[in-house]
């Protein structure tokens, strides 16, 4: 009885030893420690970070800054209008939606006027502003009745040959003028847009894929927005208009992979929708384009029940719905949305939160950006609910002590706010940083198969990491950190959790570094 006794004893102090479980509830600095299970050799540190509502400006979604010469019958917009008269960095916005014409860049064939387009580019870029870039070949027939200019260059029909059929343009209600447009099936327009397409590739392609977001699709339609408008030009049939649109769109899949943006508003604003939706995504070639994994947008107005809304562009964004991310454009002005015209601010913006969009600009030039403006209206896009994606780490469970040279498992729980989703991998990188100095003491440690892509609104995702400590790590005590990493290591999403330092680091906890015993 005496050795039975004895050996309860032994068994019930190894049990404490190795199964103790301790479960805290402390706030450390904008995290929610709520459990530890802890052995000799091994603790598990649970934390839950608490959760910020902050407005959070990310890349690959967000509002948009418009630039580009032309805005209807008003003078031709210089450089400075178009970068220093919005008088600041424009901070709630992402990304700047670039239009330019074919003609303003190469007015003779193959001579290129890069100037002012570079100014442009370069200004924004240097303020963190992501480019769309959209360059139109075809023709603009104006806007609610005025205007109209053309947008191929002279050349194209006078030297080069390519056919051509006539646009007509209105002013004050009246026909005043013809504008020449590009055939779609001629083989002349299909070369010369790729060798125009191409030198824009290679002009600016240096910039990082992180600074480029996306090339428009422009090569059809009215302001290249993948549509027959205005009545003046018919297909010969169903087979030749999918073939020539094919035919456009495998130019930008060559020149840009997936970096494309194409518009699928679908129906022509003067008549009835065609009632036949499969017809329409034939002839358009709707399936190539999102197979493509191309953003897809609607250009038009975007609060429910308006006659403009584009029902076939709107259900074909619901079918590629989270397959493809999405872009919108308000296609009227900032400053007519804020006097209450065209459904106003609030409507528009609620149309483009139910259709999932990463991505919305409204035409707005400088001086609307200065007298307008709305601080509350841009945040709603970047809060809770808004553009994009919005992650929140609900929930980490890490090893509290590691060994130098040992792997260890991160295992965490992420929600998506947002309405769209991140459009392209950011990797999860993790760091030991000093307590007092924040310096990195050893990191980024990078998970490069973290894929946040398909974290959609509604749905909780569990992810397990692993990370390797070099052999050389010093033995102390240090803060984890993680961050969502670009292709070069450098953190660039903020997380709508507390604990984020000015590098986009987010503190989860504290960890214990020990060498080896040899």
């Amino acid at each position: 009885m005496k050795h039975y006794m004895i050996w309860i004893v032994l068994l019930g102090t190894i049990y404490l030893t190795y199964t103790t479980t301790e479960t805290r509830a402390e706030n450390l600095s904008g995290m929610q420690v709520v459990g530890a299970v802890s052995s000799a050799r091994h603790k598990t540190i649970v934390v839950k970070p608490n959760e910020i509502e902050d407005p959070l400006v990310n890349p690959d979604c967000g509002w948009g800054i418009w630039l580009g010469p032309i805005f209807l019958l008003e003078p031709q917009r210089s450089v400075a209008g178009m970068t220093t008269a919005f008088g600041d960095d424009a901070p709630q916005f992402s990304f700047a939606c670039i239009d330019w014409d074919w003609r303003f860049l190469e007015p003779r064939e193959g001579e290129f006027h890069w100037d002012d387009l570079d100014a442009v580019v370069n200004y924004w870029i240097a303020r963190g502003k992501q480019i769309n870039m959209r360059l139109f070949t075809t023709y603009n027939p104006g806007w609610a009745g005025e205007g109209g200019t053309p947008v191929a260059p002279d050349w194209l029909f006078d030297e080069a040959g390519c056919r051509h059929f006539p646009v007509k343009f209105p002013l004050k209600g009246k026909t005043v003028g013809t504008i020449r447009a590009p055939e779609y099936t001629d083989p002349i327009y299909l070369k010369k847009i790729r060798n125009f397409l191409t030198a824009a590739r290679d002009r600016y392609e240096h910039h990082s894929n992180d600074s480029f977001i996306m090339w428009h699709v422009g090569a059809y339609g009215p302001w290249g927005e993948w549509w027959v408008g205005h009545g003046e030009y018919e297909w010969p049939s169903d087979e030749a208009a999918h073939e020539a649109c094919v035919k456009m769109q495998n130019i930008y899949k060559d020149l840009f992979g997936t970096k494309c943006q194409l518009s699928c508003r679908g129906d022509n604003l003067k008549t009835p929708p065609p009632p036949d939706y499969e017809t329409w995504k034939y002839k358009d070639a709707m399936d190539e384009a999102a197979a493509n994994g191309w953003v897809l947008g609607v250009h038009s107005c975007l609060w429910p029940g308006t006659r403009s809304g584009h029902y076939q562009g709107r259900l074909l964004l619901q079918d590629y719905w989270p397959s493809n991310v999405h872009y919108g454009e308000s296609n009227w002005s900032y400053a007519s949305m804020v006097r209450g015209e065209h459904g106003g601010l609030k409507n528009n913006l609620d149309g483009a939160l139910r259709l999932h969009y990463n991505w919305l600009h409204q035409y707005m030039k400088a001086e609307d950006y200065r007298q307008h403006p709305n601080t509350a209206y841009f945040d709603r896009g970047l809060k809770k609910g808004g553009f994009g994606y919005r992650f929140v780490l609900t929930k980490v469970e890490y090893p509290e002590r590691l060994a130098a040279g040992s792997t260890f498992t991160l295992k965490q729980s992420w929600v998506n706010r947002n309405t769209g989703r991140a459009w392209r991998k950011y990797p999860l990188a993790v760091y030991l940083t000093n307590p007092s100095s924040g310096q990195v003491v050893v990191g980024p440690l990078v998970d490069e198969d973290f894929d946040q892509t398909m974290f959609i609104a509604g749905e909780t995702y569990q992810v397990s990491s692993q990370f390797t400590l070099p052999p050389d790590a010093p033995d102390d005590t240090y803060d984890l950190r993680i961050a969502m990493v670009d292709r070069s290591g450098v953190p660039r999403i903020r997380l709508a959790i507390e604990g984020g330092d000015a590098e986009k680091r987010y503190k989860i906890g504290l960890v214990r570094i020990k060498a080896p015993v040899r």
